[in-house]
């Protein structure tokens, strides 16, 4: 979001949410002003900076937007508080089902909800459901928390991403692309429906993995969870590598077989489940 119109029609930023300013110089975006500009994120050229400043991340005060425009222009076109978004096409790499692009965290699970409706309208279910793309996640989990609350479901599913694998990461902490999504173990989530999806998986030859979360798992879980007198929530991840950039990247493969288990999920609920989940 722009903050400050500086001399010469550059312009200043803050984050909204959380990004890895490591990634930001250099990066091509798009000004959501009075009309859409775009422009590149700049900063000092290493040349001028100290030895012990070239060794560091450029923090985000000194990085600004260049959209190639004069002062007056600017003034024009762009006011504080317009959003500014990275500009950075989905990328299909060629091994593998494999796709890269920005803020796939969380496009990707809306994405897996349209195919699990796909695949939903195809089942006979008894359960009536309910798909939500929810709101300011990063910022405080306010749209699920509304969501929650105005819904008041019987139990929440909720999918969002985890760290994937990569070249000099802890095994312990990350999971394999390609592998199939993550089911989250642990206090935020219901051990019932955690064990169901876990046996449906292994029923549809499903790949999954597990992952563990001793505490707060940082998703939109924890909204459902505590909502009302309580929500019995589950948490499926979809691995993703290079979080919070421009070229997020997961497998196609893993989106799919999450969308699948959640329609089987779904599609094995019925009323004797639901009265047990209740008195657990």
């Amino acid at each position: 979001m722009v903050t400050k119109l500086e001399e010469g029609g550059f312009l200043r930023f803050t984050p909204v949410g959380t990004i890895d300013p490591r990634t930001l110089p250099g990066q091509a975006v798009e000004i959501h002003g009075k009309k859409k500009l775009r422009g590149v994120i700049g900063a000092a050229p290493p040349h001028l900076l100290s030895a012990k400043e070239r060794k560091e991340t450029v923090p985000l005060d000194k990085l600004f937007i260049d959209p190639g425009l004069n002062e007056d222009s600017v003034k024009a076109l762009v006011s504080i508080g317009d959003y500014v978004s990275l500009e950075q096409k989905p990328l299909k790499l060629k091994e593998g089902n494999i796709i890269s692009g920005k803020a796939l965290d969380n496009r990707a699970g809306v994405t897996a909800l349209v195919f699990c409706a796909e695949e939903l309208n195809a089942l006979r279910h008894q359960a009536d459901v309910c798909f939500v793309a929810s709101l300011q996640e990063e910022v405080g989990l306010r749209g699920a928390m509304t969501n929650a609350y105005n819904l008041e479901p019987d139990l929440a599913i909720i999918i969002d991403v985890t760290h994937g694998d990569g070249p000099g990461l802890d095994d312990r902490s990350v999971f394999k692309i390609g592998a199939g999504p993550a089911i989250a173990i642990g206090p935020n989530l219901h051990p019932v429906l955690t064990r169901r999806l876990e046996e449906i998986a292994k029923e549809r030859f499903l790949p999954h993995q597990k992952e563990p979360i001793p505490g707060h798992s940082g998703t939109d879980a924890w909204a459902f969870q505590v909502s009302r007198e309580g929500i019995p929530t589950a948490l499926l991840s979809i691995p993703l590598r290079y979080m919070h950039t421009a070229v997020e990247l997961i497998s196609l493969d893993d989106l799919l077989a999450l969308s699948k288990l959640i329609s089987y999920f779904a599609g094995s609920l019925d009323r004797l489940f639901l009265e047990e989940l209740k008195n657990c």
